[in-house]
């Protein structure tokens, strides 16, 4: 009876995945990973289907260097997880440690000895709490400056070493560990040592966003596949240097988003592109897919070199840029041609439960 259940099961899967036009789980060469930090309920709105792995974000380390999540919306979630996990036997879930503000004591914790120890500890209990599959730091950032006030340290990068050296030592084989990756080049050449690390992740996940951030007080491309300027950060910079490096490149995960970011004040000057401008805010794609349109004074624009995309309204002088249909195309061909381990997107809930950008995302196709 069981081999019957299991042959029953493996065929009701395979044709599900022939019915969404999509390859078997097992047969999937990229990873696909969404981020997540929303609620319980916008977590089931979504088709999985196609994504490989779910990352929630985030759990925290406290000054005893303790992992957990304090907020009862945590608890519901992973639980959640838990469910999901039974409706898509393929996916496979993650707690996230940090975000941007969310790492303050990571320098002070990853400094001591006897509390990272307590900090390994303590994940390895909570993933088999939630029966996750994996573990993913998003320190912003060991070595450099990150968000305003947290300490970073020079010994910080030798730490992160020993942290995910210990993890990997400690959890179950076969859990995951990987981290998010600063985009720019000062994280790169600073932050960590990649060979030294390299034996314990099983991948990073590039954030190839953020790179003209909320202090820019010039405009530019947020998130560009391709460097248009000399010195310009974009995802391929930071690739070419983790090649050059040795770093294979089947364990980067490039990075997308899935929201925009706005200036106003920025004159009507190369299309409000590399101008002055006051930053306004970042802008959910589901909110404003029907908001940055012509009929509404936004024109689109879009950089063959950097293969980015952005609006200017010059009535308003306001400048948008952000990843779009066209650009997470054009991301998807460089995973493939570059040989990637696969693409990442912050994130979910800032999508369309349909006819949204995950949609045109064909890293598997």
């Amino acid at each position: 009876m069981k081999k019957t259940a299991f042959l029953i099961s493996l065929v009701v899967l395979v044709f599900s995945a022939a019915l969404h036009g999509q390859k078997n789980p097992s047969e999937r060469k990229y990873k696909l990973i969404a981020y997540f930090s929303a609620d319980s309920a916008s977590l089931m709105m979504y088709d999985y289907s196609r994504i490989t792995h779910v990352i929630y974000s985030f759990g925290h380390v406290n000054s005893g260097g303790y992992f957990g999540v304090s907020r009862q919306k945590d608890l519901t979630v992973l639980k959640e997880l838990i469910k999901l996990k039974q409706k898509y036997p393929h996916l496979k879930t993650m707690i996230a440690l940090g975000g941007w503000g969310g790492c303050e004591l990571c320098s002070n914790v990853f400094n001591d000895p006897l509390k990272t120890k307590r900090f390994v500890s303590s994940v390895r209990d909570f993933l088999k709490t939630y029966n996750l599959d994996g573990f993913d730091f998003d320190w912003e950032y060991p070595v450099v400056k990150g968000f305003p006030g947290h300490q970073y340290l020079m010994e910080d990068k030798n730490n992160f070493t020993k942290v995910v050296a210990l993890l990997r030592k400690t959890l179950p084989k076969g859990k995951i560990i990987s981290f998010a990756s600063g985009g720019f080049m000062e994280y790169m050449e600073k932050a960590i040592d990649w060979k030294a690390i390299n034996p314990y992740i099983d991948f990073v996940n590039l954030m190839s966003y953020d790179l003209v951030g909320g202090y820019a007080t010039i405009t530019g491309h947020m998130t560009p596949l391709y460097s248009s300027q000399e010195n310009e950060e974009s995802a391929d910079k930071a690739i070419s240097y983790l090649e050059k490096t040795g770093f294979p490149l089947n364990k980067v995960i490039i990075g997308a988003t899935f929201y925009t970011r706005s200036w106003e004040n920025v004159p009507n000057i190369n299309n409000g592109l590399y101008q002055p401008g006051k930053f306004l805010g970042s802008h959910d794609y589901k909110m404003n897919v029907n908001t940055f349109t012509e009929s509404n004074g936004y024109k689109y624009y879009w950089d063959k070199k950097a293969q980015a995309a952005h609006w200017y309204n010059d009535e308003k002088m306001k400048f948008v840029t952000g990843d779009d249909k066209q650009s997470l195309k054009a991301k998807s061909d460089y995973v493939k041609k570059k040989s990637l381990g696969g693409l990442m997107f912050w994130e979910l809930p800032l999508d369309m439960p349909e006819n949204g950008l995950l949609d045109v995302i064909d890293i598997n196709r």
